[in-house]
């Protein structure tokens, strides 16, 4: 069965008061749609949509390199709303290339094992006394036998240009088992734009394992204010497992935004 990446948007609601009368409801429209710009003959999956709204890169998993391993695939996408003709525009920028940045981290992340599960987060650091942007990038491959949770970053006081660091295995969650599919939680942390201005408010990592012989969610607390000096953490507290679990059947996939989480399950 191939893999195609397909979109359902709520058509949005406008923000301005003119425009919010006219606007004044969203609905879901009958049918999916593929999602033609971005998928190929191969199987595309495990896409990367924190917010629905400008252009900013999206990220999933594909074999479409070589149908053998899947990799980590970078598109400039586009989400925009024509208030005049009335249109939803949801594409890919052609005319804008892949950054030097981004280049080097799909070079330093994509390997002849499997890449999946990509998670990019992406929120503001002081650097120099200045406010810069840190790009942090998680995800997960197999190349130990089995798959564990890695990460990298793009770091501001590196002037942009490489990632500060390779991918570095997050070893208070591996284990022998499969770990997948990292996601943030916090009581106070919302995806509202393409990046986060309080990332202290992540407090919890959430995954899944299937160490005890099916999929279940996990997570681990995330106590220093920067994500990537939490991750990087020798020792931390154990992992729990979340009541979210079902019995016997295999949860993966889980996306966290606010009090909402959304997963796969058999």
């Amino acid at each position: 069965m191939k893999f195609l990446i397909k979109i359902f948007f709520i058509l949005l609601i406008a923000s301005s008061c003119d425009k919010s009368s006219k606007y004044s409801e969203g609905h879901f429209p009958d049918d999916v749609v593929n999602f033609e710009a971005v998928n190929s003959s191969e199987d595309d999956y495990n896409m990367d949509l924190p917010v629905i709204h400008d252009e900013h890169m999206f990220h999933f998993s594909s074999n479409r390199g070589d149908v053998n391993h899947y990799d980590i695939v970078g598109k400039n996408l586009i989400l925009q709303w024509d208030y005049a003709a009335e249109h939803l525009t949801i594409d890919v920028n052609k005319a804008r290339g892949t950054s030097l940045p981004m280049r080097s981290l799909f070079d330093s992340v994509n390997t002849f094992c499997n890449e999946l599960g990509p998670y990019s987060f992406t929120y503001e650091t002081q650097a120099n006394s200045n406010i810069q942007l840190t790009y942090l990038f998680l995800y997960a491959n197999d190349c130990a036998g089995n798959f564990d949770i890695k990460f990298t970053y793009i770091d501001p006081t590196e002037n942009n240009q490489i990632p500060a660091a390779s991918p570095t295995s997050i070893a208070m969650v591996n284990t022998e088992a499969n770990e997948l599919y990292p996601s943030f939680f916090g009581e106070d942390f919302t995806w509202e734009s393409r990046y986060i201005t309080s990332p202290g408010s992540v407090q919890k990592l959430v995954y899944c394992s299937d160490k005890d012989g099916v999929y279940d969610f996990y997570q681990i607390d995330l106590t220093i204010d920067d994500p990537v000096a939490s991750l990087s953490a020798a020792e931390a507290t154990a992992p729990e497992k979340l009541s979210i679990s079902s019995a016997g059947g295999n949860d993966k996939c889980a996306f966290i935004n606010g009090k909402v989480m959304v997963f796969t399950s058999d």
